[in-house]
């Protein structure tokens, strides 16, 4: 039997891997706090724009997925990835803002 592709669990397969790239990003920040090197600044950068491309990507299943009916996969990955794109915009902005 073929399996249905829903927007929905695109969305969350996308929202998981979105927040597993953050945390990655935070535990090199912790990790390298101090050390000035620059490899490190790399893949935290990278990280986290890598997770904020992902979750806007997310974003736009999750807003695909609104006729689908409602699970709680459905919930999470519209949860998840709304607070991603909205800490990206923030990242963004503070680093436009900030410089």
């Amino acid at each position: 039997m073929e399996q249905i592709r829903l927007n929905s669990h695109k969305a969350f397969k996308l929202s998981c891997a979105a927040f597993v790239m953050i945390v990655l990003s935070i535990g090199v920040l912790i990790i390298n706090n101090g050390n000035g090197l620059n490899l490190p600044a790399v893949i935290i950068g990278g990280g986290f724009s890598l997770g904020g491309i992902l979750g806007v990507v997310g974003w736009i299943y999750s807003l695909k997925g609104v006729k689908e009916p409602i699970t709680a996969r459905k919930v999470l990955a519209l949860l998840f990835n709304s607070f991603i794109v909205l800490l990206f915009v923030a990242f963004l902005l503070g680093d436009l803002l900030g410089s």
